[in-house]
C-alpha cells in the first residue's frame, strides 16, 4: 500500500494514510505522507496466522467509526483549501469496513489487491466450489485442470480443498473477492502476463481493473507493515 502511495505521490497526488494502531507504519519512512492512526483497542492482540480471522474481524469492527470521523474531518478541511479534494479511498480487500465508510460519505472506493489476477480468480473459484458443496474434493481429482483457469490444476489452488474449510476461513475468502461498491480494482500484475485473467476479472465485476506492477520497483522502498508476524524459519532450510 505504501509503495502504491509513493507511485501516486510521484504523479502529484497528496497521500493520507489512515492505519490501524496494531503494528503501525513508521511515518519517518515516508515524510511526504500524512499518517493518521485509527484507535483499534488491539494493542495486546495475537497477530499470529492462526488468529488472523479473529484479528481481521476485530479491525473491521473497531476501525470503522474512527475512519469515518477522520474522513469527515478531511472533507471539512478541503472546504477551506481551494483545489483540495478527497479523490478516493484505496483499501485492502480484507478491510471491508472501509467500503461502508466510503459509501456513506459518497467517496469512490478502490480495492488494492497486492497479488495477481489469477489469485483473485482462484479464490472466487474456491468460493464457488464451497457454494456447490464440492469441498472436500476427492484427491484423485487434484491433477485435473480447473475450468476457466488454465493452466491451473485443482492442486494449484491457493488453499487445500481435499478437506473441509472452516467457515471463518471461508468468510475471509468470500470477503476478499467481494468488491462491494468499489469502482475499480488495482492489482500487482501486468497486462502482458495476465491479459486473459484481467479480462475475466473485468467481466466478473464490471469495473476497471488496473494492473500496476511491479509495485516494489515502481514505488519507493517500503518497510513491511503486515499484520502477520514475519516467519524467518524457512531461511535456514533454504540455505541447506
Amino acid at each position: 500500500m505504501l509503495q502504491l502511495g509513493s507511485i501516486l505521490y510521484s504523479k502529484g497526488f497528496s497521500i493520507a494514510v489512515a492505519h490501524s494502531e496494531f503494528r503501525p507504519p513508521n511515518p519517518l519512512n515516508h515524510p511526504e505522507f500524512i499518517f493518521h492512526p485509527l484507535s483499534d483497542n488491539l494493542s495486546d492482540y495475537d497477530g499470529s496466522m492462526m488468529n488472523m480471522p479473529n484479528l481481521l474481524s476485530a479491525i473491521n469492527s473497531n476501525c470503522r467509526v474512527p475512519l469515518e470521523e477522520y474522513m469527515i474531518q478531511l472533507m471539512e478541511d478541503q472546504k477551506k483549501l481551494q483545489g483540495y479534494q478527497v479523490s478516493c479511498i484505496i483499501y485492502d480487500s480484507h478491510l471491508f469496513f472501509v467500503d461502508s465508510v466510503a459509501t456513506h460519505l459518497k467517496i469512490p472506493g478502490i480495492i488494492l489487491r497486492p497479488d495477481m489476477a489469477a489469485y483473485m480468480l482462484a479464490f472466487r473459484y474456491i468460493c464457488q466450489l464451497k457454494a456447490e458443496n464440492r469441498i472436500p474434493l476427492p484427491e484423485p481429482r487434484l491433477q485435473e485442470p480447473v475450468p476457466e483457469l488454465h493452466p491451473l490444476r485443482f492442486k494449484d489452488l491457493p488453499h487445500p480443498i481435499t478437506n473441509e474449510i472452516p467457515e471463518r476461513v471461508m468468510d475471509i475468502f468470500a470477503s476478499s473477492v467481494n468488491i462491494r461498491s468499489s469502482v475499480a480494482i488495482i492489482l500487482d500484475t501486468s497486462d502482458c502476463l495476465e491479459h486473459s485473467n484481467l479480462s475475466r476479472l473485468q467481466q466478473c465485476y464490471k469495473v476497471p481493473c488496473f494492473p500496476i506492477a511491479p509495485l516494489h520497483m515502481l514505488g519507493a522502498a517500503a518497510t513491511s507493515t503486515s499484520f502477520l508476524e514475519e516467519d524467518k524459519s524457512c531461511i535456514a532450510w533454504l540455505e541447506k
